[in-house]
């Protein structure tokens, strides 16, 4: 084999690599779970995140530094510094990558369940099945190299698309007088406080939905998901209690902890 072919060989491992550990870093797990923390402890969860990143960077590089100049797999190494720990490290990874791997295979199921209407049981069977097949096959490595790079691009695509969309789909702007909702950069609607009548609460895919009815039968839908939301109606409900000359301590509904800002709506 020519050294050109073992190079190209190489970079295409280790393109699918990358877009392996790419596309696994924004999985819908992880996503929801930092969205929520990040919403719930704003820049503090920011600092420790960053924290984690440089401890993780210096950690890798410290690592892969060893390895590389010594020329030795990771377990070899470590039995070198202590008789017997690389035996263990393999152990650890062994079972780490199972539990890795058993969440892909019911991520698996889900994703089928949701396009297809395939039962979870049914979908663990065949991505099972599929990662023995791939794995059995003799050409296996250059096939996950190859579906990591061809579906690796198509989520980080996808899920450009879907960022872009959800930032330049929604916008509130507001002043002390009113405020104003853009729509994919268009203005929509420019709405006083004191024309908000009354509000309902929905819940939609894990999310409270806040609609808020005006007096001219238009309506604002807003979603804890959004940045900011919580400060906004605040803010609104303050400038609505000057507006339309009520008292707080009249507004017995007002209730931020559980999402209620302005009289609920009648049946």
């Amino acid at each position: 084999m020519s050294n050109e072919t073992k190079s190209a060989k190489s970079k295409s491992a280790l393109l699918g690599a990358a877009f392996l550990m790419a596309t696994s870093a924004i999985g819908p797990g992880f996503l929801t779970q930092t969205t929520q923390f990040t919403a719930t402890y704003l820049a503090s969860f920011a600092f420790v995140i960053v924290c984690v990143i440089i401890m993780d960077m210096v950690a890798q590089s410290n690592v892969w530094s060893v390895i590389g100049a010594s020329g030795l797999r990771g377990q070899d190494l470590a039995n070198r510094v202590l008789p017997g720990l690389g035996v263990f490290l393999a152990i650890l990874v062994v079972i780490g990558g199972l539990a890795f791997n058993i969440g892909n295979v019911g991520g698996v199921a889900l994703g089928l369940n949701a396009m297809a209407g395939i039962p979870e049981k049914v979908g663990c069977l065949l991505g099972g099945a599929l990662a023995i097949c791939i794995f059995l096959s003799k050409s296996g490595k250059s096939i996950m190299d190859r579906v990591a790079q061809v579906l690796g691009g198509i989520i980080l695509i996808i899920a450009g698309l879907c960022l872009i969309v959800y930032y330049m789909s929604f916008g509130i702007f507001y002043d002390d007088d009113s405020f104003i909702l853009t729509q994919f950069g268009k203005h929509s609607g420019t709405y006083h406080y004191r024309d908000i009548q009354s509000q309902q609460l929905y819940n939609a895919t894990g999310n409270v939905v806040v609609e808020l009815y005006m007096k001219d039968g238009r309506s604002v839908s807003l979603t804890d998901a959004m940045v900011g939301e919580p400060e906004f109606l605040d803010y609104a409900f303050q400038k609505w209690l000057k507006q339309t000359g009520k008292k707080l301590e009249d507004c017995s509904f007002h209730d931020p902890d559980n999402s209620c800002w302005f009289p609920p709506m009648e049946d």
